[in-house]
């Protein structure tokens, strides 16, 4: 009888399978889901990884460091698992969107197939692997997400599966070796090559690389859509963030990012916005939190001052801008990123 481990981009993707009863009996649904548009993505793996991850999610407060580790390994765990024959296992589906969210956990987990299978002197064959990965769906007009889906909706894509070939895996862990650079040259140099054996891959990367400080504002794409829409007038938080989302189509900003972003926006000594209303636990997202631009907020937007110039200390992949040297900018005029002496 086949045995099927179903990795899904999250909880409600996940539970849906469940619910649905997950397909390949007996199937055994697993979630990879970690956040790695956020924080610190090193060109490290194992404990090293684990560690850098645990200690940025905690301070973000998705949950203890120690829960939050546990939880990381185990994920890793259940796929390296699979690949080796600890868990026997014939077939290994991917369940992952086109949006960048969903592509850097694509990816990751090539590059994880690819230093397992390669790091194993004798390896077991490799369970097959399949990836069901789509920007659309029939049902669904504003197509967000595999989330969205009922169980039985889901559950139908399972056989329009494809099966995840050798150019895949090796294009995979290029990418994530290029991510997870501290140089981003070697992320631009893989998107001037052939990235087609993953289909939604380039649109996601280059979305990542316009979340580099803007050339003549220091604004990150999201933040500078999100300055625009309050400056429009949309200044409820939840109608705000539905705005952005509603301007992209492969960055996803879940309701924890985006309360991330609100609170470095409004963070002193050089705040952009102003949060008023906050919800009795003191989140900055809710029914009756709303938002308005500071004065410097304003000269931004309007590109008469430099985000910069506050200081930053934001990482992007493996590369990390810092107060010291702040060495590229995203150019929306040539669409390219450029060092920070020629953006000036």
């Amino acid at each position: 009888m086949p045995r099927t481990l179903h990795v899904c981009n999250g909880d409600s993707t996940a539970g849906s399978l469940r619910t649905a009863g997950a397909p390949g009996a007996p199937g055994a649904v697993a979630v990879l889901a970690d956040v790695l548009a956020e924080g610190p993505c090193p060109p490290v793996w194992d404990a090293a990884w684990w560690d850098v991850r645990a200690g940025f999610l905690a301070s973000a407060g998705h949950d203890d460091e120690r829960s939050v580790r546990a939880q990381l390994e185990a994920w890793d765990r259940t796929v390296v698992d699979a690949l080796t024959g600890a868990t026997p296992t014939d077939e290994l589906v991917l369940w992952y969107e086109h949006d960048l969210f969903d592509q850097l956990l694509l990816i990751r987990l090539l590059a994880l197939v690819e230093r397992t299978t390669g790091a194993a002197a004798s390896a077991p064959p490799l369970p097959a692997l399949s990836l069901v990965s789509i920007d659309a769906h029939p049902d669904v007009a504003d197509f967000r997400g595999l989330g969205q889906l009922r169980p039985d909706q889901l559950v139908a894509l399972y056989p329009t599966r494809a099966p995840i070939t050798a150019a895949m895996r090796t294009l995979g862990a290029a990418a994530w070796s290029a991510y997870t650079a501290p140089d981003p040259r070697a992320l631009v140099a893989l998107l001037d090559g052939d990235l087609a054996a993953l289909r939604f891959l380039a649109r996601a990367l280059r979305r990542h690389l316009e979340e580099y400080p803007g050339s003549h504002d220091g604004l990150s794409r999201t933040e500078r859509a999100l300055l625009a829409t309050i400056d429009g007038g949309v200044t409820a938080s939840v109608p705000a963030w539905l705005a952005v989302l509603d301007g992209e189509d492969a960055y996803y900003v879940a309701d924890a990012s985006f309360e991330h972003l609100l609170a470095d926006l409004a963070a002193p000594p050089a705040a952009l916005i102003e949060v008023h209303g906050r919800t009795p636990t003191g989140r900055l997202l809710g029914r009756d939190t709303t938002l308005a631009l500071t004065p410097h907020g304003r000269d931004v937007l309007a590109g008469t001052a430099d985000r910069l110039a506050d200081g930053v200390d934001r990482w992007l992949g493996g590369v990390h801008l810092d107060d010291a040297a702040t060495a590229w900018r995203w150019d929306r005029a040539t669409a390219r990123l450029v060092a920070r002496d020629a953006a000036a």
